[in-house]
């Protein structure tokens, strides 16, 4: 997230006000503060408008002490001779105000919800056991006014805390600097983990795919039951992430236990694991904390630039992008093949001549694959090409004792959202087959004639009788790689 900080309490309660793309959240936030100043200035005067009782949560209007202007704020405190404590709920920041210096909001200024939030520096604690120095919160405060961060939340809310835990950083032109670690590296604050100990990422010029790959099992091939030879048994799975009929990732049911059992040795092994030196090539592998409920997960490194790291989950499918802090050293001990494989729906195509899956389309797919909890059944139609296995997918409806398998590709096309593909077993192949071998002075076996079109002679096809040209080799799959080498004007392609 792209954030300015608008209040600093301490570096434990850090108040931030998004700003959105293209500056949205805080043109917005200038809006209502131009409009609040506007109404209240002229109407500030009136009866009605003024506060009588004030209760813990109302919200109200004040103005601030330091440039006398009308802001949005909330009651936090009420105490004695008609002193009440209010919070600029757009900035984060408190002051004590008599009950006549409240005026009632106006329903139209609540549309907008409160633009300050909370959070907490992740990974860094105060130096003294007495909490955060005054120093600390001046020396934060002046690091961040006034600027555009990055922000990255390392923990999601929590039961029994207030604020998400983040890390920020100062995006410079040729690199990035951590604002939790530059607080370790002034003195003010202990690393807990020693994640937060580099201070500075260099941008450097992206490098080279260099891909990491302990064995086979690492790319997901040799996983019994989708990769390989062609096996048509339905194998039941779980569909794990759909991102399109052309790319959806599942898992094996067979995988589940196995894949339960990787990840709770993974969350274990690395809850206690301290920050180290990690790869950061495209390729590498490594442990990436997710925060929240996800915990830790395996994954690739794809790219990187400054503290920003973009990785590809191995057993989701996923891109995401996390900082630097977040990552760890893939041990050896989870180098082994992913409990995910990537599937395409064969012989099926977006709806609409564009080439592209609408967004309704993979939200229709997903809303139906949800309707079954996401088990699915998956067919094998041809070899993995590309890193994709070509599969038809069926969900299993009950109809009394009796289970019927239905084809998700024709629920899609049934619902007007893709049509069948053209059949690539077309006569446009049978034209090369070949035909009965020809008695000539060699009486070589291997030379065949192609039939030739109805009406077409070998004299009109350019073929001389005393030549023998060799059949071309057919394709063996209905999908497979090809280079076009001509296209003549009624439009055949020849591969």
């Amino acid at each position: 997230y792209k954030v300015i900080v608008a209040h600093v309490e301490n570096p434990s309660c850090v108040h931030v006000q998004l700003v959105g793309g293209k500056g949205g959240y805080a043109k917005y936030i200038s809006k209502l503060i131009e409009e609040v100043e506007s109404v209240y200035s002229a109407r500030s005067n009136e009866a009605g408008l003024k506060v009588l009782v004030p209760r813990v949560g109302m919200a109200c209007i004040a103005r601030y002490s330091d440039n006398k202007k009308f802001y949005r704020a909330k009651v936090t405190a009420v105490k004695k001779n008609g002193v009440v404590e209010v919070q600029f709920v757009d900035f984060g920041n408190d002051e004590e105000k008599l009950v006549t210096e409240l005026w009632k909001i106006l329903d139209k200024f609540l549309t907008l919800p409160v633009m300050a939030t909370p959070v907490c520096l992740a990974e860094i604690i105060p130096v003294e056991r007495t909490g955060w120095d005054e120093k600390a919160t001046h020396m934060l405060s002046d690091m961040t006014r006034c600027k555009e961060l990055a922000m990255f939340i390392e923990e999601e809310e929590l039961v029994g805390e207030n604020h998400c835990k983040v890390l920020l950083y100062e995006r410079l032109p040729e690199k990035d600097v951590c604002i939790n670690a530059w607080l370790v590296k002034e003195g003010h604050a202990i690393s807990l983990t020693g994640a937060c100990t580099t201070l500075e990422y260099q941008k450097d010029v992206t490098e080279e795919m260099d891909e990491e790959v302990m064995n086979d099992e690492v790319t997901g091939r040799n996983i019994p039951g989708l990769c390989g030879d062609r096996n048509p048994e339905k194998v039941a799975c779980r569909v794990i992430n759909v991102q399109s009929p052309s790319s959806m990732y599942v898992r094996q049911v067979a995988d589940e236990e196995p894949f339960f059992k990787m990840n709770t040795d993974l969350q274990a092994y690395y809850s206690s694991r301290p920050a180290a030196d990690i790869k950061l090539s495209p390729g590498s592998l490594c442990a990436a904390r997710l925060g929240g409920k996800e915990g830790w997960a395996r994954a690739r490194v794809t790219s990187s630039k400054g503290f920003k790291v973009e990785l590809k989950l191995l057993d989701a499918g996923r891109i995401v992008t996390l900082p630097v802090q977040s990552l760890r050293p893939l041990a050896n001990k989870f180098r082994f093949r992913n409990f995910v494989e990537e599937v395409h729906m064969v012989n099926l195509l977006p709806a609409g001549g564009t080439g592209r899956w609408t967004r309704t389309a993979c939200e229709n797919l997903g809303e139906m694959l949800e309707l079954f909890e996401m088990m699915v059944h998956v067919e094998m139609a041809g070899k993995s090409l590309n890193g994709t296995v070509p599969v038809k997918i069926y969900v299993k409806q009950m109809n009394g004792s009796e289970a019927e398998f239905l084809a998700v590709d024709e629920k899609l096309i049934d619902a007007g959202l893709a049509i069948p593909a053209v059949n690539r077993k077309t006569s446009c192949i049978d034209f090369f087959k070949p035909s009965k071998l020809m008695n000539n002075n060699n009486n070589h076996p291997s030379v065949k004639v192609p039939n030739l079109p109805s009406g077409v002679t070998s004299v009109d096809s350019g073929l001389a009788l005393s030549t023998n040209w060799l059949t071309p080799e057919l394709p063996s799959s209905q999908e497979f790689l090809a280079m076009a080498s001509h296209v003549d004007w009624e439009c055949r392609i020849f591969l």
